[in-house]
């Protein structure tokens, strides 16, 4: 019996420490995820802050080469004499000037 009341007295303490610094112990974690949560939060609005600013930077790039059509000419012709090459096509100087010309 006195191992039997031995072991029960070693279950009532360990039972007694979980639950008087369980819930403590469990509130220091609560806290620290909480914190971890607001730093990933700060991050996202930074991001997303981010995100706004290239879009934006974007949008302007956009409409000012809307507004530049030689740049949007040029870069047509570029990407015809690209696709041009690709496709292994010989040199033709006369298609060329027509279609710089």
């Amino acid at each position: 019996m006195s191992t039997n009341h031995q072991a029960l007295r070693i279950t009532g303490v360990a039972l007694f420490v979980g639950l008087a610094f369980g819930p403590a112990a469990r509130a220091s974690e609560i806290d620290d995820l909480k914190a971890e949560i607001r730093v990933m939060q700060q991050s996202i609005d930074q991001m997303q802050k981010k995100m706004s600013q290239l879009e934006d930077e974007n949008q302007k790039q956009k409409q000012k080469t809307a507004a530049s059509p030689s740049l949007h000419r040029h870069r047509r012709l570029n990407d015809w004499v690209h696709s041009q090459v690709e496709r292994h096509v010989p040199f033709d100087r006369e298609l060329w000037l027509r279609r710089v010309g």
